[in-house]
């Protein structure tokens, strides 16, 4: 994989690589999506999470050659 989408219906989400804080970023809000920071060939497993304290629908997509 190269690359990882996100989005949350209720709140924000954060994508990014497992182990690797740096390569973390995420969303605005509820709806906004986002993208991993870089677009490189993984090594770990991506990640998507939720970022609020309630219950959230993520969905995520990830990206390969």
């Amino acid at each position: 994989m190269n690359q990882v989408y996100g989005w949350g219906d209720q709140h924000s989400v954060c994508v990014g690589v497992q182990n690797f804080p740096s390569l973390r970023r995420c969303s605005s809000g509820a709806g906004a999506g986002v993208y991993s920071p870089t677009f490189e060939t993984f090594t770990w497993y991506p990640t998507i999470d939720n970022n609020a304290g309630s219950s959230n629908t993520v969905h995520g997509v990830s990206f390969a050659p």
